[in-house]
């Protein structure tokens, strides 16, 4: 017998079901509200480090202000000594001296900016002492301005001593940009980039012509070490070559002097220093220079191709424009003959007459040396 009982319902199943819906759906958004990506938990966390990066900026502005206090007018060294008294780093390799970033001891965070009015640029000093000079040597410094720098495609990094950075021009120079010789025009073999010296040595009387010590210092061995001097005709074309008036168009503001291309000594102390090579040069005659690479113990006047790193820096790849690179310097072996960076199959270092008709000129600039350089995204440098 079936008993009904009035007044009461009891939950229905589809009701129930309906109920823990709702209940997931305000579950889930308050699960998210408090753990998503803009949940309050990530807003709290959030919250603490713009917190903590605050305090962090704060303490070092504070910490620059000291150092301004203390030196007037202070170095990054200075604030870095600051940053370390008041704790905020507890060593200088936490500072990118040319970034300026710093990254803070715990809790971690990198902050830029702060020291921007601190920053020491790339001096010829940073580079001469780097352990890889891959970085720098053949690197383009793109802002660098001459009379003729229409003549140049680009300025890369050719070498650096402790006191001065080195240009050369990337590509030959056409012979529109070539500068002449005082009474003598430069000598063109026919297609603009390929020039001869056939002329213009006849403005010059050889080595005594070359009095400069800056630029007897790149000739070294040659001048001061053995302290030779010539009338030959291939040092009266070296003489052209390092005549700092006649290639002065190549001199801009940022430089102190230019010259024709670089000597022999500076070529074989780039590359050494770039590839760890064992290349050596020596002046054994009034003649000129001889060389030798790791697989010789006799002196040669060339280095064979085969025991080098190909490389633009020294030798162009393409023979299109000219075959070879002047160097401002002779050779040991005839009294008529240049050295050269050859492309060749055979020859890094080679030698040519100063009439040789396939060889062209990439000048060589001397940057002051005060000069900073920075680097760009792109890993070219600016000068500061």
């Amino acid at each position: 017998m079936k008993t009904l009982i009035e007044g009461k319902r009891g939950i229905t199943l589809i009701a129930l079901v309906i109920t823990i819906i709702v209940l997931l759906i305000l579950a889930g958004v308050s699960i998210a509200k408090v753990t998503g990506d803009n949940g309050i938990l990530n807003q709290a966390q959030n919250a603490k480090d713009v917190t903590q990066r605050s305090q962090w900026e704060e303490q070092i502005d504070m910490a620059i202000i000291d150092a301004v206090i203390k030196n007037r007018n202070p170095t990054i060294d200075d604030v870095i000594e600051e940053l370390k008294n008041e704790h905020i780093i507890d060593s200088e390799d936490q500072v990118n001296k040319q970034t300026g970033e710093i990254t803070t001891n715990e809790p971690e965070y990198i902050i830029v900016g702060k020291l921007d009015d601190y920053l020491k640029g790339i001096t010829a000093d940073v580079i001469a002492n780097a352990e890889d000079k891959s970085e720098f040597y053949g690197a383009i410094v793109n802002n660098y301005t001459c009379e003729n720098s229409a003549g140049v495609n680009n300025w890369k990094i050719f070498y650096a001593d402790d006191s001065n950075i080195y240009l050369i021009a990337d590509d030959y120079i056409h012979k529109d940009y070539c500068p002449n010789s005082a009474n003598n025009t430069i000598y063109d073999n026919g297609n603009g980039y390929k020039l001869s010296m056939n002329n213009v040595i006849k403005d010059y009387q050889g080595s005594q012509d070359i009095t400069d010590e800056r630029i007897k210092a790149l000739n070294n061995d040659y001048f001061n070490v053995k302290g030779y001097s010539s009338t030959n005709n291939n040092m009266k074309a070296v003489a052209y070559m390092l005549d700092t008036d006649v290639w002065s168009v190549f001199a801009g503001d940022k430089a102190e002097y230019a010259i024709g291309g670089p000597t022999i000594e500076m070529l074989i102390k780039s590359y050494d220093e770039k590839y760890n090579g064992e290349l050596e040069t020596e002046a054994i005659n009034e003649k000129g220079y001889s060389l030798r690479d790791s697989s010789n113990s006799s002196w040669s006047n060339f280095i064979n191709n085969s025991n080098v790193t190909a490389d633009s820096l020294y030798v162009i790849e393409s023979n299109e424009k000219a075959g070879a690179m002047w160097l401002s310097r002779p050779t040991a072996e005839r009294t008529t003959y240049v050295l050269s960076a050859e492309h060749s199959v055979d020859f890094f270092v080679y030698r040519g007459m100063y009439s040789t008709n396939y060889i062209g000129f990439r000048p060589l600039v001397c940057l002051n040396s005060n000069v900073e350089l920075e680097k760009n995204d792109d890993g070219s440098y600016s000068i500061k």
